[in-house]
């Protein structure tokens, strides 16, 4: 595999856990723009704070470390096995839960769900169900923040041909080429990825992922269903407005009565 990477696989070779790699995945994923934009957000309204799908806990803790009361949840075992172990001292509370089913029995000021995270909630009723536990644990006064790529603006999603994405180091194998091919259902606007994880000794490591691109209209349509208003939404982490040619939908969210209050 030199130039291009064969999207054949044999019977017997099963795709991995995309979120089994905790070490590798913060190895490929720094902070960046999105950390800036939801840590300045958080400093604006102050906490409690959840962060929903919260990977290893790059955010929640910087978020602690500034002294908010911060809970993180995801669903893989690994990457909260990671975040409790990059805490030790428990400066943030986790969960191993699903962002679409969670109870916690309390309200937080601020809800965020970085990271493309999103993209994994699959569908109307998924979504809707999320948007019903965000509700449910939004304070009145509180705010949802939320980003997802703009539909037709991925950066990958153009065939399914794989192609070279992105490089990084992974302190532990040395340069790392990620590989992508997409197949995009243009109907559903679900986008099936293979990812290869190509490493300097030249072994593989090759994982699936199903992403759901939602429009803004249709993320105004389901926020409001389960009682959430946009306040203000985003073209990227720079606070650009939001157009069609945007790359991102950076949405903030609040308790109806309290959105349409801030809109007008």
């Amino acid at each position: 595999m030199s130039a291009a990477l064969s999207d054949d696989m044999s019977a017997s070779e099963s795709l991995g856990d995309e979120y089994g790699d905790a070490e590798l995945y913060d190895a490929e994923n720094g902070w960046g723009p999105d950390d800036d934009f939801y840590h300045s957000l958080a400093a604006e309204t102050g906490g409690p704070i959840l962060d929903l799908a919260c990977g290893t806990g790059r955010l929640a803790r910087a978020l602690a470390a500034d002294g908010h009361r911060v809970v993180g949840l995801d669903l893989a075992p690994a990457m909260i096995a990671r975040a409790r172990g990059l805490d030790p001292e428990g400066t943030v509370e986790w969960h191993q839960a699903d962002a679409t089913r969670f109870a916690l029995g309390r309200q937080f000021r601020l809800i965020v769900m970085t990271a493309h995270a999103f993209q994994h909630v699959l569908g109307a009723q998924a979504q809707a169900a999320l948007f019903a536990r965000i509700t449910d644990h939004l304070a009145p006064d509180g705010i949802f923040a939320f980003e997802t790529r703009n539909p037709g603006q991925q950066d990958y999603a153009d065939g399914s041909d794989f192609k070279l994405w992105r490089r990084f180091v992974d302190p532990r194998r040395g340069p790392v080429e990620v590989w992508v091919a997409s197949a995009l259902d243009t109907v559903t606007g679900i986008d099936h990825v293979t990812l290869v994880r190509r490493f300097a000794d030249g072994m593989e490591r090759r994982t699936a992922a199903q992403l759901q691109y939602t429009a803004a209209a249709t993320l105004e349509a389901r926020l409001g269903q389960a009682g959430l208003a946009v306040a203000t939404r985003y073209g990227d982490f720079g606070r650009e407005p939001y157009g069609p040619a945007s790359p991102e939908i950076v949405t903030l969210a609040r308790p109806a009565a309290a959105g349409r209050l801030l809109r007008d």
